[in-house]
């Protein structure tokens, strides 16, 4: 009788051990369930997130490339459209990736124009670094600030405005999207002194103020450097 209350006792036990290894391990795979759900969650949140931000951005580039175009007849000799091949080219000449506001421009609306509104915007396979279009420049540009940037990171994507400044990409501030903000050099005071934040807001102040121009009236539109 002893013997088998023992067994009996063995087994129950055994059983209850059985459980609670059982419990654990399935406690613990819910648990494991739960987190891996959860970063799937997380991550598809991201995900839509960064889609949902694209797709803002680009509709905004859209929008605007389709105002440029409504106003065709204000612009003179606009460059043929490119493929993204031909974009792509380009980049690995000048060893560059271009804004992806950049890209949109130049696929949907052309690769720039002797005037638009005026705005004389280079082709970009006759972007020129500022260095190179101001010869007596050293290698360093001073902001506003008394701050420096190497010439030699500024991309010019307009030179010789009615002013004689010009517009260039500040290509060594890297941004979470890619984007470049872009600098206004005043070639008579040899120092950049205004700044947009990137290419799809410089084309917002383009397309509205039909100029780009910086003048007294047009300054409010740009953030001073200093």
């Amino acid at each position: 009788m002893k013997t088998i209350t023992l067994s009996v006792l063995a087994i129950f036990f055994t059983g209850v051990i059985y459980l609670d290894v059982k419990n654990e391990i399935t406690s613990r795979a819910i648990k494991n369930r739960i987190i891996r759900k959860k970063r799937m969650v997380e991550k598809a949140k991201h995900d839509i997130k960064d889609i949902k931000s694209m797709y803002g951005e680009e509709q905004t580039v859209m929008d605007l490339i389709i105002a440029l175009t409504d106003d065709h007849s204000l612009h003179k000799n606009i460059g043929p459209k490119l493929l993204k091949s031909d974009i792509e080219n380009i980049e690995g000449n000048l060893q560059v990736t271009f804004p992806s506001s950049y890209k949109l421009f130049l696929q949907y609306f052309g690769d720039g124009g002797e005037h638009i509104y005026g705005t004389p915007i280079h082709s970009s396979k006759k972007l020129v670094l500022l260095s190179d279009h101001q010869k007596d420049l050293g290698s360093t540009v001073q902001f506003e600030n008394g701050t420096t940037v190497p010439t030699k990171d500024l991309l010019c994507l307009v030179t010789n405005d009615k002013n004689g400044g010009a517009w260039c990409w500040l290509m060594n501030e890297n941004t979470d999207t890619g984007e470049w903000p872009l600098v206004y050099f005043n070639s008579k005071e040899q120092k950049l002194q205004y700044k947009v934040d990137n290419f799809t807001e410089w084309l917002k102040i383009l397309v509205a103020h039909k100029t780009v121009e910086v003048t007294q009236e047009t300054k409010a539109n740009y953030p001073t450097i200093g």
